[in-house]
């Protein structure tokens, strides 16, 4: 899952649990996107951890950075370069 999928989807949800007015599924969007923020845990990186491992995982995240931004950050550079020394 990609973080532009994921987010199609919640714009998705939102549009239709607004349409429904449903409140008990509001509360639960918006429970899910504090708990997003608050731990920087989102929902496609851990659906990646849990599919390919820790490794990949941050081997998608660093090309992830990369495709979205233009350049790779420091943090996640250094996690690629060290990802495969360890394992």
């Amino acid at each position: 899952m990609t973080e532009r999928s994921y987010r199609l989807m919640i714009g998705l949800s939102l549009l239709v649990i607004l349409y429904l007015n449903s409140s008990p599924a509001m509360y639960g969007l918006i429970a899910l996107m504090v708990f997003e923020a608050a731990t920087n845990w989102r929902i496609p990186l851990l659906v990646s951890r849990l599919r390919y491992g820790m490794q990949k995982s941050i081997i998608r995240q660093a090309a992830s950075n990369l495709a979205d931004t233009g350049s790779v950050s420091k943090q996640s550079a250094l996690a690629f370069v060290f990802s495969g020394c360890c394992s």
